[in-house]
């Protein structure tokens, strides 16, 4: 038994690669390989390319020369071209610096949500009592 390789056209493969929300103006999360930074990454003409430059171009135009894309939703997954924006990296800098969410800030936030804030107060070694 063999397998057998269809070769999809590259827009087909990427548009398999992510998962797209039914309604609203949500993220694409990008479903397969990925950086450890969590940056979707797609192979395109024998090169793997960042899978968020590959949708910016696909669904709005060609990238400036010195410009990046950034992800306004600063989900690095994100592929919905409706969140990309192309700037310099000196923009994308002040932008992701003054706008980010440190991971561990996000976890407490996610979990205050989930837990409840009555419930954290002990893992925070504060008194019930005011």
């Amino acid at each position: 038994m063999f397998l057998l390789r269809i070769n999809m056209n590259p827009i087909d493969r990427f548009l398999s690669k992510f998962a797209k929300q039914n309604s609203g103006n949500e993220c694409w999360q990008w479903t397969a390989s990925r950086t450890q930074q969590g940056y979707g990454m797609f192979s395109f003409q024998g090169k793997s390319i960042p899978a968020h430059r590959f949708a910016y171009e696909h669904y709005k135009g060609e990238i400036p020369d010195k410009h990046i894309v950034h992800q306004v939703c600063q989900n690095n997954c994100c592929v919905n071209p409706e969140h990309l924006i192309v700037c310099t990296k000196s923009e994308s800098r002040l932008k992701y610096n003054s706008t980010r969410i440190h991971p561990d800030a996000k976890k407490l936030i996610q979990n205050i949500k989930e837990r409840g804030p009555e419930e954290l107060i002990d893992d925070f070694g504060f008194s019930k009592e005011v």
